[in-house]
């Protein structure tokens, strides 16, 4: 299986309570784009012949997201440019996440890399893992009686 980090709930609850403090008392760039820090959500689904990654990453491009695989690691790298113009307005909030980032995972070792396919549309990047057909489970017919 993938490499996954379980979220805890209450992690969730405590990450919700200081961003909503910071928010309280001005800190609001600490969790907004300000700081360059974002990472794309990511799902990952499985069936009996492959893997399913999905990559959430609106307002980019093809051009602006990489794939690589090596020693079976999957890494998923770019840039989102934030889209902000002074045009002489003031911003009184930003809330968009903007900058580089980075997700990796490793790979089971019945994924068949050089069978990998992605696509990108509408902001979704969809990444095919076939599994290696040893890794498929294939019914045996039993002879006799």
């Amino acid at each position: 299986m993938f490499d996954l980090i379980r979220r805890d709930p209450e992690f969730n609850r405590l990450f919700s309570l200081t961003r909503d403090l910071g928010r309280v008392f001005g800190a609001d760039e600490a969790f907004t784009g300000a700081t360059g820090a974002w990472l794309p959500p990511i799902d990952i689904a499985e069936t009996e012949t492959e893997m399913l990654v999905v990559c959430e990453a609106p307002g980019l491009t093809r051009d602006d997201i990489e794939l690589s695989i090596v020693n079976n690691v999957l890494t998923l790298s770019g840039e989102k440019k934030a889209q902000l113009e002074d045009k002489g307005q003031t911003w009184h909030r930003v809330e968009r996440h903007f900058g580089k980032f980075t997700r990796s995972f490793t790979l089971p070792r019945d994924v068949d890399c050089t069978k990998i396919q992605a696509k990108y549309n509408n902001g979704l990047l969809e990444i095919v893992l076939p599994k290696s057909a040893g890794a498929i489970p294939q019914k045996i017919q039993i002879n006799g009686k």
